[in-house]
């Protein structure tokens, strides 16, 4: 392990640490046992041992969310514990693994087992949105997939918000909110728009486009450029790059990419809606293109 992975828990009580699963750029994620109970449960906690209060203030303010959403959107929080300066998530494990890393050892699923997931994204990101609740940071390493089940679960809420809409202010690409690859544009804080549940939707997009070819629409070195993409280019052509696609999977990507709020679909529901009747028509034969959104 390197410097910064150091860290460990395998003195938290009550908990048998098993092996780390993944070590982003502020947290490290590890599977573990329940002793008391034997259940199978994932730790995770700050990659550093003194976080600040912003972002335990953050954690504890998602801890809280996700308790009140329960398990059918977002995966099962069983607790919030402190460790030293640092806390540690306890969430159930569901034998899941993220769509990032599903892709990594993977590769982009076929077109029938892609739109089952984005089914599974819509189903999850409307029962989020009944309640008030925008992720604003939707993105493959925050989508848990069970395979064997066919069951998806949105994880990692410490961003979201509570209100429909919430005003973000201009600033730099070190102080937006969100991940830079799957950014909506009103949340860059350039457009003078807020952020809503339709922010989701444009952040499911760049998923979906990801899912369907292997890399998401804009990648980029610079945040100046990723942030001019999302703003004024438009995506490369989807059906050039995926011409086996039914035309109606390609209109849905790309209403779902539009740089205008208001293009894009209105609910997450109606965004389900369209992917199962594109499922349905797929598995029967019928690639026709219907009118989105009936």
């Amino acid at each position: 392990m390197s410097a910064l992975t150091d860290r460990s828990l395998d003195d938290l009580v009550g908990y048998q640490v098993g092996p780390l699963l993944s070590a982003g750029s502020h947290s490290l994620v590890f599977r573990a046992v329940e002793q008391s109970s034997g259940r199978a449960v994932v730790l995770k906690t700050s990659r550093v041992p003194y976080p600040t209060d912003r972002d335990l203030a953050a954690q504890q303010r998602a801890y809280e969310i996700a308790r009140e959403l329960g398990g059918d959107v977002v995966v099962p929080h069983l607790a919030l514990l402190r460790h030293g300066h640092a806390r540690v998530l306890v969430t159930e494990d569901f034998g899941a693994e993220s769509l990032d890393r599903y892709l990594r050892e993977q590769g982009p699923p076929d077109t029938e087992l892609a739109l089952e997931m984005a089914i599974a994204l819509g189903d999850a990101l409307a029962g989020l949105h009944r309640q008030g609740v925008v992720h604003n940071d939707v993105k493959p390493s925050n989508i848990l997939w069970n395979a064997q089940r066919k069951q998806l679960r949105l994880n990692d809420l410490e961003l979201c918000s509570r209100l429909r809409q919430e005003s973000i202010p201009l600033g730099t690409e070190q102080t937006l909110t969100g991940t830079l690859t799957y950014i909506a544009p009103e949340q860059t804080g350039r457009m003078n728009r807020a952020v809503d549940n339709r922010t989701d939707l444009y952040a499911a997009g760049v998923t979906l486009y990801e899912l369907l070819t292997g890399a998401p629409p804009f990648v980029a070195d610079d945040p100046k450029e990723l942030i001019h993409a999302h703003l004024a280019r438009p995506p490369p052509d989807l059906a050039a790059r995926r011409p086996d696609l039914p035309a109606s999977a390609v209109a849905i990507v790309k209403r779902l990419l539009q740089k205008n709020p208001e293009a894009r679909y209105a609910t997450a529901a109606g965004l389900a809606g369209d992917l199962r009747r594109t499922l349905n028509g797929l598995r029967r034969g019928d690639s026709a293109q219907f009118a989105l959104g009936a």
